[in-house]
């Protein structure tokens, strides 16, 4: 259907319309962007019946639109970028991960407006008058790869871990499985208000699961029509657990 883009690893559909997240490893051929494609269904099946030819992704405007480009910074390492839009079609959740492997000063020092968002999982709005305005779903998210949101609107992903366990504690070149984990973020509708915040902070040292305070050392995001209000890890793949790592990083 597109050709010419730069990574077009997160793909999502809604109502007509194709969203395509970009690698984030440079602003070329729409690189480190979220896309979306207009009739996308239309456009699919005159390619297919050999009436339309392929579009180029890097210059047409009649049916690729941005959303947002260069809401974060490029990266070299875990640049690809998953996406998954909400049940609504409000909003899509972007994962932007680690520019490491491992390492302390490779945490989620997130900020909107330096566009430093690695580790984290970025909201991005992509309807009505904040089309494209990014902020910050979670954060301490190494790698994000598989994003769904299930029947209650919750938003299910995977986590990657370190390669060769680097960062777990007691961790050797003989057990060096990532903790890798399938985790929760859950989302309850809440009234805006200029005052209020509330922060996911997958990077502290905690429990399971916690709920999200109205404020943190950390940092914040400010609430809006949505607040995010648990973080859970539900499954793991090795014996590493989150209060076996480092303070201060979720890998």
């Amino acid at each position: 259907v597109l050709s010419n883009l730069n990574g077009p690893q997160g793909i999502d559909y809604f109502n007509t319309k194709l969203y395509i997240a970009t690698n984030g490893n440079s602003v070329g051929s729409r690189g480190n962007c979220l896309l979306q494609v207009s009739n996308i269904d239309q456009l699919a099946g005159e390619i297919l019946a050999g009436t339309k030819a392929v579009v180029d992704g890097t210059a047409d405007t009649t049916y690729v639109s941005e959303v947002t480009c260069t809401f974060t910074r490029v990266q070299g390492q875990h640049f690809w970028r998953s996406v998954r839009v909400n049940p609504t079609g409000d909003f899509a959740i972007v994962s932007v991960g680690a520019d490491c492997n491992w390492h302390q000063t490779c945490t989620s020092n997130a900020d909107v407006s330096r566009k430093e968002l690695q580790t984290t999982l970025v909201k991005i709005q992509i309807t009505g008058a904040a089309k494209g305005m990014a902020s910050i779903a979670a954060r301490g998210i190494r790698n994000a790869i598989g994003l769904f949101f299930d029947q209650n609107a919750n938003l299910v992903f995977t986590s990657f871990g370190s390669d060769r366990a680097a960062g777990i504690t007691g961790a050797t070149s003989e057990n060096n499985i990532p903790d890798c984990v399938v985790d929760v973020l859950r989302f309850v509708s809440a009234a805006p208000s200029s005052t209020s915040t509330s922060t996911i902070d997958s990077t502290a040292s905690m429990p399971a699961s916690f709920t999200a305070s109205t404020s943190s050392t950390r940092g914040s995001l400010s609430s809006t029509s949505t607040s995010f209000t648990s973080f859970s890890s539900v499954a793991q793949s090795s014996q590493a657990s989150v209060a076996n790592k480092s303070p201060g990083r979720r890998d």
